[in-house]
């Protein structure tokens, strides 16, 4: 939910820089509204979507703030991301490896 609006700011700018000829051409030769988004809409869009998912992939992998500032040291076993585990490991338990 905090990357949101980073993501519609990046599929704006994605919509903005598809060219409205393409759209007149495709309703000039008969395509109807689904069609326009689904031939012109969705592919030019793919590249914006993949850095999407890959950056608020990253974003949420990394987090460590939100869940231990909800949960603090008391999370469920469900909320164990890979961050609260090295916290936990590295400074509640004091296991480094050994």
């Amino acid at each position: 939910w905090k990357g949101w609006p980073f993501a519609f700011l990046m599929l704006m700018a994605g919509l903005q820089n598809i060219p409205r000829e393409l759209y007149e051409a495709a309703s000039i030769d008969g395509a109807g509204i689904w069609q326009q988004i689904r031939r012109i809409t969705l592919p030019s869009l793919r590249p914006v979507n993949q850095v999407l998912v890959l950056v608020l992939f990253l974003w949420t992998f990394n987090d460590f703030n939100t869940p231990y500032v909800l949960f603090g040291k008391s999370a469920p076993e469900s909320a164990d991301l890979i961050s609260i585990h090295i916290y936990q490991s590295s400074f509640v338990t004091w296991n480094f490896g050994t």
